[in-house]
């Protein structure tokens, strides 16, 4: 036996790799994707794992697989899963994500550079200063887009950026982050920030009902939203505290195809 999970649940949909000089082992145990990194033994067949964690924290991503390309980097899809039924197909598939490890043996993911290609013309805002409020940014006309934001956290207890289509009905998609902890919708990942350091540096990306969200190369949380509409605003408030957004930057997507 290669390897046993702790807690004994059915390990669905493996992948097995080696990612700089450990070896990395997903499992879909019916639930949230975990990985583990460690040792792996070919002598004995064995795999030692030394930290484990949730490869995304959202509901929605699930059964994923990964590829070496031509220039050695290791890249990972995952199935999105949760549409309404009666469409004729069922999920589709997460943008790549790009694997590396940390010094201290954790996954890092980040968006592959290559997705840059797929961005059209820039909006841009510097240096917001939020204090117990926010400012309200019109984004591209698009129901495509990525978003990045570079927060220097101050005193500000809590941060939110609510994503929000012009219907006058339409309910904000919020993304959080207050006492160490990545929110968005009813989903929730640890986030906790380098020692001296109060950086929060987020990717986000919607492409029409699905949602993805990269923190600080160690958190994701991926989920399926409402479809947003061309006329959306991002609200950027701080709450507790001063807050400045160093670097706001929104680009519509282009197809891939």
């Amino acid at each position: 036996m290669l390897f046993q999970i702790p807690e004994g649940a059915t390990a669905e949909c493996p992948n097995f790799f080696k990612l700089g000089d450990r070896w990395v082992l997903f499992v879909s145990p019916y639930g949230k994707v975990q990985y583990f990194v460690g040792d792996f033994d070919a002598a004995t067949c064995r795999f030692q794992a030394r930290t484990r964690g949730l490869l995304d924290y959202g509901s929605s991503f699930y059964a994923p697989n990964t590829m070496q390309v031509s220039d050695g980097r290791r890249l990972v899809w995952g199935w999105l899963n949760g549409f309404p039924g009666g469409h004729g197909w069922n999920g589709c598939l997460s943008l790549p994500r790009q694997l590396s490890l940390s010094r201290e043996g954790e996954l890092r993911q980040n968006p592959p550079p290559q997705l840059s290609k797929l961005r059209g013309k820039l909006v841009e805002w510097r240096n917001l200063h939020l204090e117990n409020g926010g400012e309200t940014l019109t984004l591209p006309r698009t129901n495509t887009l990525e978003i990045r934001a570079e927060i220097d956290l101050q005193t500000a207890k809590s941060i939110e950026l609510g994503i929000k289509s012009g219907a006058k009905d339409a309910r904000p998609i919020v993304v959080s982050f207050k006492d160490s902890e990545l929110q968005v919708k009813d989903a929730k990942a640890p986030l906790s920030l380098a020692k001296g350091e109060r950086k929060l540096n987020l990717r986000i990306f919607i492409d029409r009902s699905v949602l993805e969200v990269f923190a600080n190369e160690t958190a994701c949380i991926t989920k399926t939203i409402a479809p947003l509409d061309f006329n959306a605003t991002l609200e950027i408030r701080a709450d507790g505290g001063t807050a400045n957004a160093k670097l706001v930057q929104a680009w519509p997507m282009k197809t891939i195809w």
